[in-house]
């Protein structure tokens, strides 16, 4: 059964990324190129870059990932969990 991380870009995307668990992850304020997860198999979600400096961003209403829409995230999941069945399927012929 394929699991794969769905979260923000935080510390336990991160984790996850890292013991090799595929990642749907969603970003806000900040830019999916600097901040992972790296390597292929990921998903990043952004609707746009919320423009300013970092403290600008942290402040400000995130109104960059709240643009973000449930069909998008649950296509992303699709693909992921489709993409893990391939992978299933290659490795048990």
């Amino acid at each position: 059964r394929a699991t794969f991380y769905l979260g923000g870009a935080s510390g336990p995307m991160h984790l996850a990324q890292a013991v090799g668990t595929r990642c749907v992850a969603l970003f806000g304020p900040t830019l999916p190129s600097r901040c992972g997860p790296y390597g292929s198999g990921h998903v990043t979600l952004q609707r746009y870059y919320q423009e300013g400096s970092c403290r600008e961003r942290r402040t400000a209403p995130n109104h960059a990932l709240r643009a973000i829409e449930v069909p998008e995230v649950l296509q992303a999941c699709e693909g992921v969990l489709d993409e893990s069945e391939k992978t299933a399927k290659r490795h048990a012929a």
